[in-house]
């Protein structure tokens, strides 16, 4: 095997050209250049079977002069050397098919083990690059999925149950002082074994810290099955792929009618790895777990937000404190990061800024924007519980401050309007606009100032306006009621007869034998 060697670090270069090892592997140094230029006037000349390039180089880089090279020698094994942070470099390097990566520092050792495992496996090799094509076609934004259910039924797999499985690197962990390396070549091969072990048939594609698998479901497999037996799947591979060097974890998409899902599947495989952090290495995360978590964390802070307008409004520091304390232990028991916790904190200031609001109690923009901003600076969830509850009990003695000034007032005042306006269609509604406050807040202010509700403030007004006409005796019942504001004579009479113990009738006949002064 012919191999061109391309880096920057003229150590780094004439290190791996001088190694020894090669002879036994049947390969030879063909060429070396110091960047991508270079390289490109060599390659004709040489025509190497084997690339092995640094990333970021000066004048062309790696990523650039594999992608040149694509354009004539699409199955050119490539190896890259990069830093182990290169993340976007690695990404677009995955995109042109790259064979390996072999993090810097390394050793010489390493390089020959990625090199012997591309020889003993080039026909799979070959494989696995048309398996990194299927998953760029099924995720591709150029294609319509008309286009893509097209080349899965030439494939005779468009309507085929299948599930992603995605195994990533926890951590490197190295006792020597320099960066352990670490080769997805030689992992994709530990995990293919164990893929293969357990006779499911499966699509592999690297990503810049691990491995996608889309697991297809055996012929009369029941809902359910395809999902038990990728748990058992990556399960296996955590125990058998437990380097020295570095752990993994996996997470599970749900189950997918068709491989035109793959796109949803690598977000809900996403989603879940996001939880590794709480939940530890060698974790294995299914999305149907989460999702029901999810489902569950959402129900609490729906029910939180609802409760924390009650609080507000009858300014219950105790209780807010309380259930504070409540939604952060609910949110930790649930895995929950400082996103959603932040999500839940927000939703609580939006609750209690809406009640303070329906209170005629106003908040500048300028301290909303302000107090988020805050709020979602914070990076210790401790923090960010405290600035939420400081904010909150703010929120509640700006409540209990213009309760204090204005309940009594504005009840002397709806008691006002009924008493010049009682004969009139008037209603809660009405009243309410015309003293400029929110109705709902009015209701609650009354019932808690009088222990009535405005309907019993105005029947009782009304009821008290027609004992007087009554007494005077020139109106007939039906005409009183009338009078007052009642549209139905027999609603009048039920009620006066309620709050009076008599009948219309009745009370201007016993009025009329009381004895006048």
């Amino acid at each position: 095997m012919r191999i061109l060697v391309v880096d920057d670090e003229k150590e780094i270069r004439d290190y791996i050209c001088s190694m020894t090892e090669w002879e036994a592997l049947g390969c030879v140094i063909a060429g070396s250049a110091a960047n991508g230029v270079k390289a490109l006037e060599l390659f004709e000349e040489i025509r190497p079977e084997l690339l092995i390039t640094d990333i970021r180089m000066p004048e062309m880089d790696g990523i650039e002069l594999a992608e040149k090279i694509r354009e004539t020698r699409s199955d050119l094994p490539i190896i890259f050397l990069t830093a182990y942070n290169e993340f976007e470099y690695a990404k677009k390097g995955i995109k042109l098919g790259v064979a390996d990566f072999l993090t810097k520092p390394f050793r010489g050792a390493d390089l020959v083990q990625s090199v012997e495992a591309l020889i003993a496996h080039r026909k799979e090799t070959r494989s696995w690059l048309e398996q990194e094509e299927a998953f760029d076609l099924l995720t591709s934004d150029s294609l319509s999925d008309d286009e893509k259910r097209e080349w899965l039924s030439e494939q005779a797999l468009a309507g085929e149950t299948c599930l992603l499985l995605y195994v990533e690197v926890d951590h490197i962990v190295s006792t020597a002082p320099e960066r352990t390396p670490f080769s997805k070549l030689i992992l994709k091969r530990e995990i293919g074994a164990s893929v293969e072990e357990s006779g499911l048939k499966a699509w592999a594609a690297t990503t810049a810290s691990g491995v996608y698998l889309l697991l297809f479901a055996r012929s009369g497999a029941v809902p359910g099955e395809l999902h038990d037996q990728a748990m058992t799947l990556a399960r296996k591979i955590i125990e058998q792929t437990d380097h020295e060097a570095f752990t993994l974890s996996a997470a599970l998409s749900r189950e997918l009618a068709t491989p035109l899902d793959l796109q949803s599947a690598i977000e809900q495989a996403a989603q879940g790895m996001e939880y590794r952090m709480l939940l530890g290495r060698k974790s294995v995360i299914s999305f149907d777990a989460l999702e029901s978590m999810l489902a569950e964390r959402k129900k609490d802070t729906e029910f939180s937000v609802l409760r924390l307008g009650d609080l507000i409004r009858r300014v219950d520091t105790e209780g807010i404190k309380a259930l504070l304390r409540d939604s952060y232990r609910q949110l930790l028991s649930t895995g929950a990061g400082k996103k959603e916790m932040q999500h839940v904190c927000l939703s609580l200031l939006d609750k209690a800024e809406q009640v303070l609001l329906e209170s005629e109690i106003l908040i500048s923009s300028e301290a909303r924007v302000d107090i988020r901003e805050r709020l979602l600076s914070c990076v210790i969830l401790t923090d960010l519980m405290t600035l939420t509850e400081r904010q909150l009990l703010d929120y509640a003695a700006r409540m209990s401050s213009t309760l204090g000034q204005s309940s009594k007032s504005l009840v002397l005042e709806t008691k006002r309007v009924i008493e010049q306006s009682y004969m009139e269609d008037i209603n809660l509604q009405t009243t309410a606009k015309k003293l400029n406050v929110n109705y709902s807040y009015l209701s609650r202010l009354i019932k808690r100032e009088t222990g009535k509700n405005f309907s019993d403030l105005l029947w009782e007004h009304r009821i008290e306006e027609a004992k007087s006409k009554l007494m005077r005796g020139d109106l007939k019942a039906y005409e009183v009621a009338y009078s007052v504001g009642f549209k139905d004579s027999s609603h009048f009479n039920i009620l006066f007869k309620k709050m009076t113990g008599f009948t219309p009738n009745a009370f201007r006949a016993q009025a009329e034998q009381r004895p006048k002064p």
